[in-house]
């Protein structure tokens, strides 16, 4: 599994926004392909909704057992 914590400032037009967003959603299909798992999350999320971070994370734990049994 692979986690990521996303912030918003690198989506900026003026920060080369579209080539970021392009750059990013590359790299998780590598990561994809070659069978990881990724989960995202904001950092704003850490603060106000922990419990679903949790829930992404025990899934896709739950995830990676059942494809190594």
């Amino acid at each position: 599994m692979v986690g990521e914590a996303d912030g918003l400032m690198k989506y900026s037009p003026d920060e080369g926004g579209v080539a970021a967003f392009g750059r990013e959603k590359d790299r998780e299909s590598a990561l994809r392909d070659l069978g990881y798992d990724v989960i995202r999350w904001r950092w704003a999320d850490l603060a106000s909704r922990p419990l679903v971070i949790r829930r992404r994370l025990e899934a896709s734990f739950t995830r990676a057992t059942k494809r190594t049994l």
